[in-house]
């Protein structure tokens, strides 16, 4: 099953997407690499979709990434370790911060 094909997921997928087709400029950085080679072909399997709904996807090729950042207007920003499905929601514990603020946010 595809990441963002999980129950909880699908909901953020479809707004992104549907923010996309809106014109609004949605960059995803993704890892290039994995540890695990089952997650990021599931990961990538929802590539052709994001793309055709005018996402950019960028990939990083030097680190392993697994923070889960997110910057929204160039204000609201949150950096951490939780995932967006419910699975991570209510069994993991994992933690993210959220900051307001345009120097954080750059």
């Amino acid at each position: 099953m595809p990441v963002l094909d999980v129950p909880g997921a699908r909901g953020v997928r479809d707004r992104v997407e549907a923010a996309a087709r809106r014109g609004v400029d949605v960059t995803l950085v993704l890892p290039g690499i994995s540890d695990f080679w089952a997650v990021h072909a599931a990961g990538r399997s929802n590539h052709g979709r994001l793309l055709a709904a005018g996402e950019r996807i960028l990939e990083r090729r030097d680190a392993l990434l697994h923070a889960k950042t997110a910057v929204v207007d160039g204000v609201w920003s949150t950096v951490g370790s939780a995932s967006m499905d419910w699975r991570s929601f209510l069994h993991n514990d994992e933690v993210n911060v959220v900051v307001i603020g345009e120097g954080f946010a750059g």
